[in-house]
């Protein structure tokens, strides 16, 4: 459910969470549209196409998720409300209404899992090498979503969790030129 691009620079880690928009054939589309499945609500557009270029660039390992986020969504906990979305920016997603907890259980171990246990496993090969991995997660946003109607002012958007020095450093280069960068935002 994930795909692994092998790379030389173990200093870098590129992940995609939201990369596809593929839907498991049992699944049915979860009962959406074609057109629902070419929208940002079943996948980060044109992420994957940027986190590749990056890798490649890099010469750095790339791991993809190969699953809509509207099966389950890598990038969320296990107690998280929108884990498994029933509503996406204002669309309905018929195949998540009242899931058992079977179900929601049977998606976190087949389609969430063996992507973190991949990561897990990477980063562990580069702690075993003392090497401090610099993790870059590429997604991408809409400037508005439908439901708030809200404009989003950001060109581009760095989060970070732990240390600030390198994403301070890189909101600095990417803002040099006028760009609006959020600082942990969107």
């Amino acid at each position: 459910m994930f795909r692994w691009h092998p790379g030389g620079n173990l200093h870098w880690l590129v992940l995609c969470d939201h990369a596809s928009n593929k839907i498991p054939g049992p699944l049915h589309d979860l009962g959406l549209s074609p057109f629902d499945l070419t929208r940002h609500i079943a996948c980060d557009l044109g992420a994957v196409d940027v986190a590749r270029r990056i890798a490649r660039a890099l010469k750095a390992p790339m791991i993809e998720h190969g699953i809509s986020r509207l099966v389950i969504d890598p990038n969320r906990s296990r107690d998280d409300p929108t884990l498994i979305p029933e509503v996406s920016d204002g669309t309905l997603i018929p195949g998540n209404q009242g899931l058992s907890e079977a179900e929601r259980d049977r998606r976190w171990r087949v389609y969430h899992q063996p992507y973190h246990r991949r990561i897990d496993r990477h980063l562990k090969q580069m702690a075993m090498t003392s090497m401090v991995p610099l993790v870059l997660s590429i997604h991408s946003f809409t400037p508005m979503l439908a439901d708030t109607r809200e404009p989003r002012p950001w060109s581009v958007g760095v989060l970070w969790r732990h240390d600030p020095t390198f994403a301070h450093h890189l909101i600095r280069e990417l803002s040099r030129d006028g760009v609006v960068v959020g600082d942990n935002q969107p």
